[in-house]
């Protein structure tokens, strides 16, 4: 890693600052840092840093506030933003506002360690292996990231735990069944372990209603999927899993939401996330109803078929169920 890359440490927190500037000149980078965002945006008007690293929370002026100063002085430069919030949403704005990462305090070196080299890559081209491989840790990162999204929106939700989980694993024995390649089952796996992703935005008292939702909280809990896709299609690497995050709760017969797609419309991975969400939700416990035995809930499913779902994934479904049906009979 070459030591003219400069970076511009932004933090109010003299501990943090300092453990921070030590282990980016031991990887041999050039390091000047401040201690407010005032002094930050003065040191950056010389246009001498390649990237800023900047806390959110600052006492003289917001982090995602330096982000907006640092680009109109120089478009070019990497903002890398870090936060102890555990409220994701800080880092949502960031990312945006087009940052170009975020990590959380305490820091995770690792991951300091391929955000930094990843900019630093963007100014000085690689060859195509070590480009590749750092794409791949990227993709893992951001893939870390987003399943820590998904586990607090899960966690917000207390009756949901392990949803994301369950309807990924019925979603790969139905891949499976359709001839997925190994890519395919990868990205509707992941999909649906983030398809709820969008309940973060959601009021707890919805969440965890003790009770159906009246007509207005369930328009609430309808904008999940339109939250999801928000937090998600940013994400380059993620713009693959956008039909399942926003499309999980469109019908076959074109009455579910967002937006009333019908039959072959929807896709696929969507399809077939919706159908295993619906498994999953009636056979798990809810505040206000016991679950469903599985006969019970593939006979649900059946009645369901050509209605709300798409009628020969129906059929691999049952199928697939049919041996744990014998099992319990």
């Amino acid at each position: 890693m070459g030591s003219a890359f400069r970076i511009l440490i932004a933090d109010d927190d003299v501990a943090s600052r300092k453990v921070l500037q030590g282990f980016l000149e031991g990887r041999g980078f050039q390091v000047r840092t401040a201690e407010s965002a005032t002094e930050a945006a003065s040191l950056l008007k010389d246009r001498g840093q390649e990237l800023l690293i900047s806390a959110i929370s600052m006492a003289d002026c917001s982090g995602l506030d330096l982000l907006v100063r640092a680009q109109e002085v120089d478009p070019s430069l990497d903002v890398i933003l870090m936060t102890g919030y555990l409220d994701m949403s800080f880092a949502i704005q960031g990312m945006r506002k087009g940052a170009f990462d975020f990590f959380h305090k305490p820091f995770n070196f690792e991951k300091i360690g391929f955000a930094v080299d990843r900019a630093q890559e963007q100014r000085d081209v690689r060859p195509d292996a070590q480009r590749y491989m750092v794409e791949k840790r990227e993709k893992e990162l951001q893939q870390e990231t987003a399943l820590s999204l998904a586990r607090a929106a899960e966690g917000r939700d207390r009756l949901n735990i392990g949803h994301g989980r369950r309807v990924a694993a019925y979603a790969v024995k139905l891949a499976r069944k359709l001839c997925y390649s190994q890519e395919g089952i990868a990205r509707l796996e992941l999909g649906c372990k983030l398809h709820d992703i969008g309940k973060i935005g959601i009021d707890d008292a919805i969440l965890n209603k003790a009770g159906p939702l009246t007509d207005s909280e369930f328009v609430i809990m309808k904008r999940h999927s339109e939250i999801g896709e928000y937090i998600i299609k940013p994400v380059s690497f993620f713009s693959e899993l956008v039909p399942v995050l926003r499309w999980h709760h469109e019908r076959w017969d074109g009455a579910g939401y967002p937006d009333g797609l019908s039959g072959e419309d929807i896709p696929l991975d969507a399809r077939i996330a919706g159908l295993c969400d619906f498994f999953d939700a009636v056979t798990s416990k809810r505040p206000y109803r016991n679950p469903m035995s599985l006969a019970e809930a593939l006979s649900m499913v059946e009645a369901e078929r050509g209605k709300y779902f798409d009628p020969m994934l129906v059929d691999l479904f049952l199928e697939i169920q049919a041996p744990h049906l014998e099992s319990v009979a």
